[in-house]
Formats: structure tokens, C-alpha cells, sequence
């Protein structure tokens, strides 16, 4: 078996200062980087032939549209349709992928990204800059049903547009086909790998449907344009996402077809070991039982996801600080790490990863005699009950679930678990059992989750934590050239966050993936949704066994 442990986020991020130029990738998004040869020297290994390959998908997506709220699910479809300006690879580092190469300017205020030429889209248009305007705009719009137009904040004339008092945001620039241009009041070392990664889609079939449903435009449920490694065919509710290979894509796609199928965990372990399934996320719980499995490859690594309770913070009895520390202390994560995840994990401790966490924060190791002292501290009352939703399905939140629910119970909180096929529509009532992280290659994206402004459903502030301080440190680490102060800030930001506790955080899962021996090529990276990262360079030799 092969095992590829790769490098955590905040490894790449680590490496950021030592980057002074770049060539065919970079994690440092303030340092520009070209494409230099990579893509365009195509897949000479590519085989012709009616090629087939099932990938599992661990939930059922639910729209096709970009810039809704993000879902792992959707994002894995979306992923093999359309592609971002810039991607990450196995290491979590930017790579370009519609954008050849970018740069910031030395104030920090304007990104250019100089675009592939040669690029069309699926049904033949040629691929320019204005695809990319149509994209950011709505993406920046808030009434398209975008979940990202925080993210814009301090590009020029954002506010004139997002108000209504202007048509279209000055900042967006295209000064030809080929170059895209972003301009910012303020430094703003962040943007260019929080929207760079953002899946572009084309104009030209949308450009007339008004902002208003925008997301709700039939095009979502069937995207057959994009420039992505595949073109979309059908979805079969509840059976399977079917694409093709794309013929316009830029280079030979190996994979003629692939069918990707929402089952359990438990459904798709058992798929991949009798052939009907060639690309499976692998449970922790199951490890074992598919290294064991013939022909099978195994490739893991830690990502920047992570399992997560969040509560309703404005619900008075969970405002109390001590109330959410005492749950933390409650549950004794290391030995779900352990026990749930066979050791395939690490216990979190924060929204923050890598070198955004001091090494000083408070670790919340198992101690349930001092929660019950907090919980009585803060004059909790037992009869109180709690109700934790979460989707089940995955064997390790399932787990988690069952191990929260009890151990919480035994410090003398009233836990009830409530399975659901959809989570209820935010904010968590009263708490909601999910998995989420930071999958952009800079700390400043977490203030998605935990900013005052970005409380759902104008972010992911799932439960609507707030602390003006934090949101303060990260506008002025966003705002900071050099890394290493900028990390200082992040820093203070993070312990402040850890003291109080703004989810019930358990633990980073790392991605397992398994591969059939007929797939080959496919490189697993530690982020969930980003395994088709690489999918134009996979070939299947079927004489495998």
C-alpha cells in the first residue's frame, strides 16, 4: 500500500516567506505565480476509449451554482465542471489553473491575473476576461444568492455597487481578453486566494437573467457550459452525478465518463472492495479493513477540515462563556481520535490552523469534573434541553455524535441528538453537528466563520459568535505586508477565540482516500472537496485487476 502523508496547511503556509518567485506553484498568494509549462504540455499518457470510472460522493448535492453557501458536495461536482482561476494542489499550495500566472502590486492594493489564452468553453465560446467580471460580480452580490459578497470588502466601489447605486464595481477591471484586474482601497494580502478560487462560470448564457432568482436560474440544476476537465450530463436525484469528458478542455482527458454516486460511507467501503466503485473517501473506522482489500491504494493526508458543533449563541443559556468551555472539557477528543478516527486525526483546539495558532492556547484536555464546576458556575440547569442535528451517514460524525451526546450528559446537560436528512435552515436550533474548515491558503478566510459580519446568511457564522476585538486583529493582519507580523496578529486573534470558545470544536479527520488499481494518477490531498484537483491527468488501465 502507498501512503502519501502530506504535508498539513500550515506547512505550506509555513514556507510562504521563502518564496520570492514562482514557477509552476506557490502557496505565498502575495507572490504571483506563472505557469511556465505544466498544463499546456498536455497528458501524453492519455488512452482513448470508452474509460469509466464511480467516485463516491458523501452527501447529495443540492445545486450547481457556485456562489451559494458552500457544501462539500456540491463543490465536488462543481469542481469537474468548472474551474477557478487559481487551484490548490496535494501540498495546499495556489497552482494556476484558468489564470497562467498573477501578481500583487508592491502596496498590496491591485492583483492581476493574466489569463490562459486559448481557453473555450464546452460548447466552443471563447473564454475571456469578461467571464471572469460576470462571475465576480455576482459572487460580490449579495441578492444573486451569493454566500461570498463579504469577501469584497474594500475592493473599489464595492459599496456603490452592493448598495445599488451602482451598475458594476470599479475595482473589477478588464483591461483585455486576457487580464482581469482587481483593485483595493486598502492592502489587502488576503483576496487574491479567497477569490481566486472561486469557480468561474460563463456569461454568455446567464447574462440576461436577472440578479433576482439568479440562483435559482434553471442553469444550476443543469450546467452543460463550462471550462472544467468534464462536462456536466444529468443528475439522477439520489442515484448519481453523471459528466463527460470535456473535448474543448486544453488538454486530452483520459476519463470518457464519471458517475459520481451520494452513498454511506459503509455502502461505498463495501462498493470499492467488489469493483463497483473506483474512487472512495475512506472512513478512519474502515481504514483497516481497505488496506487489507487486494489491488486497493491507499493515500491520506491532513487537511484544513475539521468536525465541529456550533450553537446558537444568542440563545441566552449558551452566552456564557464558561457554559461552552465546560462542554469543550467535557468531551474527551483525544480519545475520539483515537477510538473514532484510529488515530488518523488531530484534536482542535480553534478555527485557526498552522502558524495562525500560538503555541499557548488553552488545550482543553478531558476533565469532566471541571466542567460540571463551570456548568454550575455559570447557573446552568440540567432540565435544560439541548438538541445537537447532524446528518448521519459518516461513521466518524456518527460516532461523534453518540460520544457528545453521552458524555455531555454525564456532566449534567440534557442532550438530545436528532438526526436529519437536510440540517434545519440557520441558525442552529440549538445546535447543528457539521464539518467545515479553512480551504483558502490564508487565516484571514476564517473570519468567514467567526466575524461579526458574516453571521448567516451574509457568511458562515453558523452560530453567530462575535467578538469586534478578533475582527479588529484580523483586518489589521489582512492589511499587513510582511508575514510574520501579519502572523503575530492572527495569533492574538486566535487565543481570544480559543478563550471563548466559539464552536465546540472536536476534531481534523484526515482525508483517506482509496483508489481501485485500475484509476491511476489520482493525487489525494488532505482537503475533502478537492480530489478532482488533478482529474484531466487521470488515465484507468483496465487490464488491472
Amino acid at each position: 500500500m502507498k501512503r502519501t502523508l502530506l504535508r498539513r496547511a500550515a506547512a505550506a503556509a509555513a514556507g510562504l516567506a521563502l518564496v520570492a518567485t514562482v514557477a509552476a506553484a506557490c502557496t505565498d498568494p502575495t507572490a504571483g505565480g506563472t505557469d511556465p509549462g505544466g498544463e499546456k504540455s498536455g497528458n501524453p499518457s492519455a488512452a482513448a476509449g470508452p474509460k469509466t470510472v464511480n467516485v463516491y460522493l458523501y452527501q447529495k448535492p443540492t445545486t450547481f451554482y457556485p456562489a451559494a453557501p458552500a457544501a462539500g458536495a456540491n463543490q465536488l461536482v462543481m469542481t469537474t465542471i468548472f474551474e477557478p482561476l487559481l487551484g490548490t494542489n496535494e501540498k495546499y499550495e495556489l497552482i494556476p489553473k484558468l489564470a497562467e500566472k498573477w501578481e500583487i502590486s508592491p502596496d498590496g492594493k491591485t492583483i492581476t491575473f493574466n489569463l490562459r489564452q486559448g481557453v473555450v468553453w464546452s460548447d466552443g465560446t471563447p473564454f475571456t476576461s469578461k467571464d471572469v467580471s460576470f462571475s465576480f460580480h455576482k459572487f460580490a452580490d449579495a441578492k444573486s444568492g451569493s454566500g461570498y459578497a463579504l469577501n469584497f470588502a474594500g475592493v473599489e466601489g464595492i459599496d456603490d455597487f452592493q448598495s445599488g447605486k451602482a451598475q458594476t464595481v470599479t475595482g473589477f477591471q478588464t483591461p483585455d481578453d486576457n487580464t482581469f484586474v482587481v483593485k483595493s482601497t486598502k492592502p489587502n494580502v488576503g483576496l487574491v486566494a479567497q477569490i481566486g478560487v472561486y469557480l468561474i462560470f460563463p456569461e454568455a448564457p446567464l447574462k440576461d437573467v436577472p440578479v433576482a432568482g439568479f440562483d435559482k436560474n434553471a442553469f444550476w440544476t443543469n450546467p452543460t457550459v463550462g471550462t472544467g476537465p468534464f462536462s456536466f450530463v444529468t443528475y439522477k436525484t439520489d442515484q448519481y452525478v453523471e459528466v463527460k469528458a470535456n473535448p474543448k478542455y486544453r488538454t486530452k482527458v483520459a476519463v470518457d465518463r464519471m458517475y459520481l454516486r451520494p452513498v454511506t460511507s459503509d455502502a461505498a467501503t463495501a462498493s470499492l472492495q467488489n469493483g463497483e466503485m473506483d474512487l472512495v473517501q475512506v472512513s478512519p473506522t474502515d481504514l483497516q479493513r481497505v488496506e487489507q482489500m487486494e489491488g486497493i491504494t491507499v493515500s491520506s493526508g491532513p487537511g484544513p477540515g475539521f468536525i465541529r458543533i456550533a450553537f446558537d449563541l444568542q440563545q441566552p443559556r449558551f452566552k456564557d462563556k464558561r457554559v461552552r468551555q465546560a462542554m469543550v472539557y467535557a468531551i474527551d477528543r483525544k480519545s475520539m481520535v483515537e477510538t473514532i478516527l484510529g488515530g488518523k486525526g488531530t484534536v482542535q483546539n480553534g478555527v485557526f490552523m498552522g502558524d495562525a495558532v500560538p503555541a499557548d492556547i488553552n488545550q482543553y484536555e478531558y476533565d469532566p469534573e471541571k466542567a460540571k464546576s463551570l456548568l454550575k458556575e455559570a447557573g446552568w440547569d440540567p432540565k435544560e434541553v439541548v438538541t445537537i442535528n447532524w446528518i448521519p451517514g459518516q461513521r466518524d460524525r456518527d460516532a461523534a455524535a453518540t460520544i457528545v451526546e453521552s458524555q455531555l450528559n454525564a456532566v449534567g446537560m440534557k442532550v438530545k441528538l436528532n438526526q436529519t436528512q437536510t440540517l434545519p435552515p440557520p441558525p442552529p436550533q440549538d445546535a447543528t453537528l457539521f464539518g467545515g474548515g479553512n480551504y483558502i491558503v490564508e487565516p484571514y478566510n476564517d473570519r468567514v466563520v467567526i466575524s461579526c459580519k458574516t453571521w448567516v446568511p451574509n457568511g458562515g457564522n453558523l452560530p453567530r459568535y462575535c467578538n469586534e476585538q478578533i475582527d479588529t486583529l484580523m483586518e489589521q493582519a489582512n492589511g499587513t505586508l510582511d508575514r510574520d507580523e501579519r502572523m503575530k496578529l492572527y495569533q492574538q486573534a486566535a487565543k481570544i477565540e480559543n478563550d471563548e470558545v466559539s464552536y465546540l470544536w472536536l476534531f481534523s479527520p484526515d482525508a483517506i482516500w482509496a483508489t481501485s488499481s485500475r484509476l491511476k494518477g489520482v493525487k489525494a490531498t488532505g482537503d475533502f472537496t478537492g480530489i478532482f484537483w488533478n482529474a484531466a491527468e487521470w488515465t484507468i488501465d483496465d487490464a488491472a485487476k
